[in-house]
């Protein structure tokens, strides 16, 4: 019995080796600088074993015993084999290996991703743009009119921090909140200026807000603007990747950039999005799948559903490949060793459809008419 299933082992481990072989001549035009592996990587044990050590040294990992370790590298391997699975494959974009690859896709949503909302939670979260706040961009918005720009990069217009990591925390929707009320000061005072996120984290724990656990951008959006009036520096209160036992009162108080208001976007609209976008950097939710997790590089049309939206990032931009094919340039928040230094180009869908991940279904942006910085007494011009 045992020299059978050694047999079948055996025979198993052949026809993978077969996969990659037959695979591998397709790899050569290809760029894999950002893939963290080369298909040859594949043909041995030994080989993925070599490649799951150079990793755990480039992403700093080590683990408590020993069984942990070979725990960790079975999700490995299975990870390294799904992403070179996809990759095998006529693509728009590539996988890659990244510091989330010794982590099931469970394991990972439960650190990386916001939970999931009830369904009451959910509808209130897509219908919000049916209340009467402004929507000022799309067929029932106020500034309809007009063609947007061709393409935008707003990182190339000084107004977009480096990428920073979320760390162990459902904490997009912080990241993906500071970083647009970042460039809307910057777009409006010429400040760039690194923000707080550590602060909505642990003081704002209502408007459905739950620390690591996820939060609604719109209301991290009403606090700076209306509930604390200013949002303090990221070197006064710096990110820790937790949710504090409570506010620190004190650094709250401390208010370095403040904002007017908020507005959404008209749902299911790629024009309503580039028209926004063309004026400054929009929040999108999106749903982060199994795919999206290994993204390495291209025009990302993955495998995942507009249903559940259960990650916050921010479209900096848009552009158009030089075979026609539209793109959103979209910041995320997993530091810069995941996708192209950090970013998604993400695959634009026209119009009357929720978008590639649902990213059309929620938008919204911060209003900044001023141009003075902070909130501290101060009324902007």
């Amino acid at each position: 019995m045992g020299i059978m299933r050694a047999l079948v082992a055996g025979i198993c481990f052949y026809v993978v080796v077969l996969g990659v072989l037959r695979t591998t001549a397709a790899y050569i035009d290809e760029d894999e600088s950002n893939l963290g592996y080369v298909p040859e990587d594949l043909l041995s044990e030994e080989r993925i074993n070599n490649l799951f050590s150079s990793w755990q040294i480039r992403h700093g990992k080590s683990y408590v015993d020993e069984p942990e370790k070979l725990h960790r590298m079975k999700v490995f391997k299975d990870n390294l084999f799904y992403i070179h699975a996809h990759n095998s494959k006529d693509s728009s974009f590539k996988m890659g290996l990244n510091e989330f690859s010794d982590l099931t896709f469970e394991e990972f949503s439960d650190t990386m991703l916001m939970k999931k909302w009830d369904e009451e939670e959910e509808i209130d979260l897509i219908d919000r743009n049916l209340s009467p706040r402004i929507i000022r961009y799309g067929d029932d918005g106020a500034m309809q009119r007009g063609s947007p720009a061709p393409a935008i990069d707003w990182r190339k217009k000084g107004v977009v921090n480096p990428i920073r990591s979320q760390g162990q925390c459902g904490s997009c929707w912080a990241f993906s909140a500071i970083a647009a009320v970042e460039s809307i000061n910057a777009i409006r005072t010429g400040q760039l200026y690194d923000l707080s996120e550590q602060e909505l984290v642990d003081c704002l724990t209502y408007m459905g807000c739950k620390g690591c656990d996820g939060g609604k951008v719109d209301s991290a959006f009403t606090f700076i603007a209306k509930d604390n009036k200013g949002i303090d520096s990221e070197e006064d209160y710096p990110y820790v990747a937790q949710q504090a036992a409570s506010c620190d009162i004190q650094k709250r108080n401390n208010r370095l950039v403040t904002i007017d208001d908020y507005a959404y976007v008209t749902k299911n609209s790629s024009r309503a999005l580039m028209l926004a976008v063309a004026q400054q950097p929009v929040v999108v939710y999106m749903h982060a799948s199994k795919d999206f997790k290994s993204y390495a590089s291209g025009i990302y049309n993955g495998n995942c559903s507009g249903d559940h939206l259960n990650h916050a990032v921010v479209v900096v931009g848009y552009s158009t490949t030089t075979k026609g094919v539209p793109y959103w340039i979209v910041r995320n928040s997993w530091a810069t060793t995941w996708g192209e230094s950090g970013y998604v180009l993400m695959k634009q869908t026209g119009e009357d459809n929720p978008g590639v991940c649902g990213m059309l279904r929620f938008s919204v942006y911060p209003i900044k008419n001023g141009t003075h910085d902070s909130g501290d007494g101060r009324k902007d011009e």
